[in-house]
Order: C-alpha cells, then structure tokens, then sequence
C-alpha cells in the first residue's frame, strides 16, 4: 500500500532530523571507537565536510564543556562551521 506523501515542509522536517539524527550517531561511533579523544574532538571529525545544519545546537548538546574555554567559543564555533561546510 502506497501512503500519500506529507505536505513538502513536513518532508524537509523528516529529513533534516534525520540528518541531525546521523550526526548525533557519527559523533557517538566516534567516541565509541576512540574513547581516548575528548568530545570536542569527535564532533569536529563528526561534521567536517559534511554540510550539517544547527551545528550551533548540537555543538551545545554534545561538546562537553569541560573541552574548551567559554572565552573561546565564538571561534570555536566559527571554526567547525567553516569544517563542516569544507572551507578548512
């Protein structure tokens, strides 16, 4: 049975949350598969290049703060945008 397809911002919703889902499970494999690097660490390789979107909300939700100075963010931040759009 074919199912009739949602509305197209519904669609670009599913898809995008499952991006956001594939970067949340990127940065849990890499943490898994390398337990001596800290998070920030496995979230940088998590997202290079891979043009994620809300890097901001899931750099809060999953970057221990304990793995970089608060002074620093902004450029922390500005660094993996440029990372995860491949400008670096």
């Amino acid at each position: 049975m074919i199912k009739t397809l949602p509305k197209t911002t519904s669609w670009v919703k599913l898809i995008l949350n499952n991006m956001q889902e594939s970067l949340e499970e990127r940065f849990n494999k890499l943490q898994g598969k390398h337990p001596n690097w800290n998070s920030y660490l496995c979230f940088a390789n998590a997202i290079a290049n891979r043009k994620y979107s809300k890097v901001k909300k899931w750099f809060n939700k999953l970057v221990d703060k304990d793995d970089y100075a608060p002074e620093d963010k902004k450029e922390i931040l500005e660094f993996l945008l440029n990372l995860n759009s491949g400008k670096v």
